[in-house]
C-alpha cells in the first residue's frame, strides 16, 4: 500500500522547476486531488520496461479515483542528460505525463501518495504478445497511458520520414544480443538465435515481397549479419550500437559523447517508434516489442506479427505433484529454459534423468490481418 509522502519529499519536488513537459497542464477536475506519485528505482532498466512499470501505477491510480504523475526525478535511472542527474524529471524528456499534470504543479499542500515497489498486479502485458486481436480491446486503456510528447513526437516523425519516406512495404525485426544474451539475467524473456531470425526474413520476403527492411538492434554484430545478407534491403540504423559488452549490461558502459544516455534512450525509442508502423513485425518477446504494440496501438495496423516465445532464462517449471503417492514415487517432466528433462521422484527427491529434449515453444501461428 502507498503511503503518505514525507514532508522532504514534496519540498524536494516543490523546490524544483527543472522540467521537459510540454505544456502540461497544472489543474484537476477535483477540488482536492490526491496524486498519485510513480517514484521507483528503475536503475539500470530500459526505457520501455520502465513504460510497462507506468502502465501498471498509472491503472492502479486511476482505479483508485488518483492523479498519476511519473517521478524519474528524485530515483536512480540510466537517462539523465550530462550534468542533470537528479535535477531533471527523465520522464519528461520524452513523454507526456498520464493526465497531464506534472511534477512541477506540486506543491507543499497536495495530496500525494508515492507509489510502492513491492505493488503487485494481476495483469501480465506480455499478454497482449500471445493473442494480439483479444489484448487488443482488453487492455485498450493501457494504449492509452503512453503519450510521446511534441518535441520527441517531433523527433520520431522528422526521423521516420528521413529515413522510410514513403515507403510501405517494411519489414521490421526486433533482434536483440549483446548484454542481454551474454548475461541471461534471471527471469528474462529467451531470445531466439538471430540466425532463426534471419532465416525468417528470408522466408517473409519470398511470401510478401516487401521493399525493404528495419532492423531494430543495439548489438553492433547482429546487424552486420543482416547487412551482409539483405544489403541495400536494410535501412541504414545509425543508433549508437555495441560490439562485445563483456560481462557489463549496457547502462554500464562509459561512451564517450555528449547526453550519451539520453541520446541512447531516444535513439531506441525511435527504433522502436519505426518499428511500430512497418507492415510487417518479427522478434522476440522483449519490452521492446511491447514497445512497438503500445506505439502502434496494439499493432492496428499491421498486417503479419510473428513473436517467438522462448520462456525465460534460468527458470525453472516442474510438473507438480497430484497426490501423495506421487511425492513417494514417480516420473515428472521438467522444463529449464528450452530442454525438458525426465525426472524421477523418489520420498519427495527429484532425480534428473539424462535423457532431455529441446524446447521449441515459439508461437507457430502468427498473427494475420484479415484481409481487406
Amino acid at each position: 500500500m502507498s503511503n503518505l509522502a514525507s514532508s522532504e519529499y514534496i519540498g524536494s519536488i516543490a523546490s524544483n522547476s527543472l522540467s521537459e513537459a510540454d505544456n502540461e497542464t497544472c489543474t484537476s477536475e477535483s477540488s482536492n486531488p490526491v496524486y498519485y506519485v510513480i517514484n521507483l528505482p528503475f536503475g539500470k532498466s530500459g526505457l520501455f520496461c520502465i513504460c510497462v512499470y507506468a502502465i501498471y501505477h498509472s491503472v492502479y491510480a486511476l482505479n483508485k479515483g488518483y492523479i498519476p504523475v511519473m517521478d524519474l526525478r528524485h530515483n536512480c535511472n540510466q537517462y539523465f542528460r550530462d550534468g542533470r542527474v537528479y535535477k531533471d524529471n527523465v520522464w519528461e524528456y520524452f513523454f507526456e505525463q498520464p493526465c497531464g499534470v506534472s511534477l512541477d504543479c506540486l506543491e507543499q499542500t497536495s495530496n500525494i501518495l508515492v507509489s510502492d515497489d513491492k505493488l503487485t498486479f494481476s495483469e501480465n502485458l506480455f499478454n497482449a504478445l500471445k493473442d494480439i486481436k483479444k489484448y487488443r480491446v482488453l487492455y485498450k486503456r493501457y494504449l492509452d497511458i503512453i503519450k510521446l510528447n511534441k518535441r520527441t513526437q517531433k523527433f520520431v516523425d522528422d526521423n521516420y520520414k528521413n529515413l522510410v519516406g514513403d515507403e510501405s512495404e517494411v519489414l521490421g525485426i526486433i533482434c536483440r544480443g549483446s548484454d542481454y544474451v551474454k548475461l541471461k539475467l534471471y527471469g528474462h524473456n529467451i531470445q531466439p538465435d538471430p540466425k532463426d531470425v534471419l532465416k525468417k526474413a528470408k522466408e517473409l520476403k519470398n511470401k510478401y515481397n516487401y521493399k525493404k527492411i528495419w532492423l531494430a538492434t543495439e548489438d553492433a554484430n547482429i546487424y552486420k549479419m543482416f547487412k551482409d545478407e539483405f544489403g541495400d534491403v536494410l535501412i541504414d540504423n545509425n543508433q549508437f550500437m555495441f560490439g562485445d559488452t563483456g560481462d557489463k549490461v549496457i547502462a554500464d558502459i562509459e561512451v564517450n559523447r555528449p547526453n550519451h544516455r539520453y541520446r541512447l534512450g531516444m535513439e531506441y525509442l525511435s527504433s522502436i517508434y519505426i518499428i511500430s508502423k512497418c507492415k510487417y513485425i518479427i522478434g522476440g518477446t522483449v519490452t521492446a516489442m511491447l514497445g512497438a504494440w503500445i506505439l502502434s496501438n496494439g499493432f492496428e495496423k499491421q498486417k503479419y506479427v510473428y513473436i517467438w516465445d522462448l520462456g525465460c532464462y534460468r527458470i525453472r517449471k516442474r510438473e507438480k505433484c497430484k497426490n501423495i503417492f506421487q511425492k513417494f514415487l514417480s516420473v515428472k517432466d521438467e522444463v529449464y529454459e528450452d530442454t525438458k528433462y525426465k525426472v524421477l521422484i523418489i520420498l519427495g527427491k527429484y532425480l534428473r534423468s539424462p535423457f532431455r529434449t529441446k524446447v521449441k515453444n515459439f508461437n507457430k501461428v502468427p498473427y494475420i490481418a484479415e484481409e481487406e
